[in-house]
């Protein structure tokens, strides 16, 4: 059967192994969710595609597609497909796929979505990336989850500056799962307060994360199989000064070096943690 990367990388989207930037999330989702593939399961992604306020573009952008929408149909071919964007995606409504138009900034409107009827097995949050809208939006819909559900919060590395700075304070998300991780609870705030967080805590059985260097030794895997099939027109067709300069292979050189640099003038450390990019929340 057709992976998901394999459908990621198909159809375009950045959750696989060779577009864009290729966060290969889909290679953690296959061994996830294979179980599930032709269950008649709810998933729920939120951010349907790039371009949005996050990048300074307007709400009421003019959307041409939508990507991973049509992955997770030919992955879930008995599923119902729901999204949650600012901007409008009704266009692409039809039997399998419905869409709901939200701010997840705004309360309200999260709250009027979670009383939407629908328990969800999956919750995919690839929306603004800005901390206080992930954690309003988990703070809202984790409770629509099923029992032994995956809520999802992808790309913890990036957050849109704008946001961050016009947006309610709050800690970043990664700062969050880790505080749970490490006392069982987040860390509360005027808006998003302790006893909201604590509703979430007490049903979470698991929480996951995955830093960039991890995701791409995943990565290096899935995509050997591409240098024995020269039919295929994506990573292995660059040469390979451009594969050796790319973002991550610098930094993890430049990580490498700066080590070494220490080690011998005996200043000995930790090398310092690579970012994390995934977040698989279990509940129970």
């Amino acid at each position: 059967m057709t992976s998901l990367t394999e459908l990621a990388n198909k159809y375009g989207t950045d959750k696989g192994t060779i577009s864009q930037a290729s966060h290969s999330y889909t290679v953690i989702y296959d061994m996830l969710f294979n179980a599930y593939r032709n269950q008649n399961i709810n998933i729920l992604e939120i951010g349907l595609s790039t371009g949005g306020p996050e990048l300074g573009n307007s709400p009421d952008r003019v959307v041409t597609d939508a990507p991973s929408i049509r992955m997770w149909h030919e992955f879930f071919p008995n599923g119902k497909i729901y999204g949650i964007d600012i901007s409008d995606f009704s266009r692409f409504q039809n039997e399998w796929f419905s869409f709901m138009r939200a701010d997840c900034g705004d309360a309200q409107q999260l709250d009027q979505i979670s009383r939407c009827g629908v328990a969800f097995d999956i919750i995919v949050d690839d929306g603004s990336h800005a901390s206080f809208h992930q954690q309003l939006t988990l703070q809202k819909l984790f409770g629509i989850l099923k029992n032994g559900g995956f809520y999802i919060i992808e790309d913890l590395h990036w957050q849109p500056l704008h946001y961050e700075r016009s947006l309610p304070s709050t800690p970043d998300t990664t700062k969050q799962l880790r505080t749970f991780i490490k006392e069982g609870d987040f860390i509360s705030s005027t808006l998003l307060p302790v006893d909201t967080w604590s509703e979430v805590a007490k049903k979470i059985r698991n929480v996951i994360l995955l830093d960039d260097d991890e995701l791409y030794g995943m990565q290096r895997i899935y995509n050997r199989g591409f240098e024995i099939q020269p039919e295929n027109p994506h990573y292995f067709d660059k040469p390979l000064f451009l594969r050796l300069l790319s973002r991550g292979y610098v930094r993890r050189l430049f990580e490498s070096s700066a080590e070494f640099s220490r080690a011998s003038t005996g200043r000995f450390g930790p090398l310092r943690r690579s970012r994390t990019k995934l977040a698989i929340i279990h509940k129970k």
